[in-house]
């Protein structure tokens, strides 16, 4: 019965994540705020999403999974092409290529990046690591995607997947 319920609220968190677009000139009151009022996030300025943070020393992304081989997680900066992006408000894209790719976030959900910037070059800055992804998530982040019906129903058990925590985006 208990996992039952945490199951549902899973799923119901998950579902409702990506919900309808905000327009950017509204009050910032309505904003999820970052964990500290120091951190000011950048809404593209220069090419930044998120926080600024120094570009050099990015590695490729195949360095960073080589960089997490002893950890379970690396905090690493990585560069590499912007494979897709959340097609619902840009809260999420994807770096790489169908040989390696990682799904990227954003840290407490702060900012959002262009909906149209997949095939740009992009360097993100945060946390690395494996973890599983059920199949809920998987099937939402397709639907977010504008995935056929398809390829949505294809999802049928969770993965152990690459993920990836930005505290910020740098996209070229």
């Amino acid at each position: 019965m208990r996992t039952t319920f945490i199951l549902a609220c899973t799923a119901a968190c998950i579902l409702t994540a990506c919900g309808p677009k905000k327009n950017q000139a509204e009050s910032t009151d309505e904003q999820i705020q970052p964990e500290t009022a120091e951190v000011e996030l950048l809404k593209g300025e220069d090419g930044f999403w998120g926080e600024r943070f120094d570009t050099e020393g990015a590695m490729s992304l195949e360095q960073a999974v080589a960089a997490m081989q002893s950890a379970d997680s690396a905090m690493v900066k990585v560069t590499a092409p912007i494979g897709g992006v959340c097609q619902v408000k840009g809260c999420w894209l994807t770096l790489g290529d169908d040989s390696l790719s990682v799904r990227v976030k954003f840290k407490d959900y702060a900012f959002f990046v262009p909906m149209d910037c997949a095939g740009k070059a992009a360097v993100a800055n945060g946390t690395i690591k494996r973890e599983v992804v059920s199949v809920a998530e998987q099937k939402h982040l397709l639907e977010d995607a504008k995935a056929t019906k398809e390829e949505i129903d294809a999802v049928t058990q969770d993965e152990v997947k690459l993920t990836f925590m930005a505290s910020g985006v740098h996209i070229q």
